[in-house]
């Protein structure tokens, strides 16, 4: 079997088992209509009380994780650098746009539409690129994030650098940039 043949067919099997699973959402939704589903075991509510997530927010900490070598870290914020995190409810969906500015560089910016749900047993952000159309967004090109909403303090975890449009420097053979984004934000 050819090697395209090959990636066809786990393409397939993927889309076929996001289909199966409900989770998560595909994009072009009414993000401000999510239900969740319960996932067995635990007490979350049928919905996502989001309110408290919209708002500004900056990074205390936005710290890159080495993939291969979770002993490398690189934390922006402690380098100088500034990240500002707006998450907003419009009258049609939600949106989202990150700042990350640098000493010395110009801004790196990052919008789009994101939505809230219960991975499991844990609260998942996922957060889709608004420079792609909805009706060309394929699964892969959207950003999920585990989240902890303390009062003003917001943690997002197991993200990609590549949310902050910010490359950390360890690439793999094919130059593909792997550091897992922590960020701990304080409402603003």
């Amino acid at each position: 079997m050819s090697q395209r043949s090959v990636g066809l067919l786990v393409a397939l099997a993927v889309l076929t088992g996001v289909s199966c699973t409900g989770d998560p959402m595909s994009p072009g939704v009414d993000t401000r209509r999510i239900e969740v589903k319960k996932t067995g075991g635990n007490d979350m509510a049928d919905t996502i009380d989001v309110q408290g997530l919209l708002g500004t927010w900056q990074a205390t900490k936005a710290v890159g994780t080495c993939h291969w070598d979770p002993n490398v870290k690189r934390d922006l914020v402690a380098e100088g650098g500034t990240v500002i995190l707006v998450l907003a409810e419009e009258p049609a969906q939600r949106t989202y746009h990150v700042t990350l500015t640098m000493p010395g560089e110009a801004p790196r910016v990052n919008y789009g539409i994101w939505y809230c749900w219960n991975n499991k047993g844990r609260l998942q952000i996922d957060l889709w690129p608004g420079w792609i159309p909805n009706e060309d967004l394929e699964y892969g090109d959207g950003q999920g994030m585990y989240y902890d909403l303390n009062g003003d303090n917001l943690t997002l975890t197991d993200g990609s650098g590549d949310f902050l449009r910010y490359d950390f420097g360890w690439h793999d053979s094919h130059g593909n940039d792997w550091a897992h984004l922590e960020l701990v934000l304080t409402r603003h």
